[in-house]
Formats: structure tokens, sequence, C-alpha cells
């Protein structure tokens, strides 16, 4: 399924984010621009989610607590 395959792909994206963000110093550029992209990737990943229900297909999986 397309959604799915999308879903994981985001969710990669923003787990990969995620752990360069407790690598990093909080105070840095760096950790602002990270942030900000974490941010896309989640709006982006709770609009599959939105459009997943819209639609009536199936949701895709939770973010993981890593």
């Amino acid at each position: 399924m397309p959604d799915e395959r999308l879903a994981r792909h985001v969710l990669e994206e923003w787990r990969l984010v995620e752990h360069r963000l407790a690598e990093i110093r909080l105070d840095s550029v760096e950790a602002a621009l990270l942030r900000a992209q974490a941010a896309v990737l989640r709006d982006e990943y709770q609009h599959l989610i939105d459009d997943a229900i819209e639609n009536k297909r199936p949701e895709p999986p939770p973010f993981p607590q890593s």
C-alpha cells in the first residue's frame, strides 16, 4: 500500500531527526533546524493519519517510543 510505504519513510526520517537531536546541544542552530524538520515530519505524518481516517483506510502505525 503506497500510504503505508510513505508512512514508514516519514517515520524513519522523523526517528533519525529525533535521534540526532538527542546527540547535540539543544541551544545550537543545528538543534533549531532539526526541531523545525521534526515538526514538518510530524505534520506530514499526522496528515497521513487524517487522510487514512477520512478515506476509511487503515491508519499508519504510531511513532515508536525508542
